[in-house]
């Protein structure tokens, strides 16, 4: 759905960085110019990452 009402021009633009299927995205999306793709990078802090690595070592 997101693909046809970027394509359609229904939204301007998007900029996403989870995707449904990742690491796979569909080409279409990744060929769209109204689409901004990141990686997922919402937990690249160094607080977060150190609070991830204890949940793991607490486990």
């Amino acid at each position: 759905m997101l693909i046809s009402v970027l394509a359609a021009g229904t939204i301007r633009g998007a900029w996403l960085d989870v995707y449904e299927a990742e690491p796979n995205v569909p080409e279409t999306l990744r060929r769209i110019e109204n689409a901004a793709l990141l990686p997922h990078r919402g937990s690249a802090t160094k607080k977060m990452r150190t609070a991830m690595g204890m949940k793991v070592v607490e486990k």
